[in-house]
C-alpha cells in the first residue's frame, strides 16, 4: 500500500471512529462523507489540506496539549476554510466534544494525529 493510501485510510478510520463515538453529531457525519468523497475523487488533496491546515498545530498536538482543544479558537482555520472543508469540521467538532471524552478516547485521538503526521511526512519525502 502506498503512503497516500495509508493516509487516506487513516483519515477514514479516524472520521468513522469519531462518528461512532458521537452518533448525534451531524457535522462529524458530514466530515466523514467529505473524507470518503475526497479519498475517491482526489486523495492527494485530502493529504494536502491536512498538511496545510492541521500541521500548523503539530507542536501542540504532539505535546498532547489538551488546552489546544479547549482554548484554541480556530478563527483562522474557520476563516480560511469555511464549513465545507473536512479539516475545519473535524477540528472544531473535536473542540466541542473534548470535555466529554474519556481519557481512552483522547489517547486514541492523539494516536490518530501522530500516525497522520508521520504519513504526511512520508508523503513529502522524495521517492526512492
Amino acid at each position: 500500500m502506498s503512503y497516500l493510501g495509508a493516509f487516506t485510510n487513516q483519515m477514514v478510520a479516524f472520521s468513522s471512529e469519531l462518528c461512532e463515538s458521537f452518533p448525534e453529531d451531524a457535522d462529524l457525519k458530514l466530515a466523514l462523507n467529505m473524507v470518503m468523497l475526497m479519498k475517491k475523487a482526489n486523495p492527494r488533496k485530502l493529504a494536502d489540506l491536512f498538511d496545510r491546515h492541521v500541521s500548523c498545530f503539530r507542536d501542540r498536538i504532539t505535546a498532547k496539549d489538551e488546552t489546544f482543544f479547549m482554548e484554541e479558537t480556530f478563527d483562522d482555520l474557520g476563516n480560511n476554510l469555511g464549513k465545507s472543508e473536512y479539516t475545519g469540521t473535524l477540528v472544531t467538532q473535536l473542540k466541542a466534544h473534548w470535555g466529554d471524552m474519556t481519557d481512552t478516547n483522547k489517547e486514541a485521538i492523539w494516536k490518530y494525529f501522530f500516525v497522520l503526521f508521520k504519513l504526511s511526512d512520508l508523503l513529502k519525502e522524495p521517492t526512492q
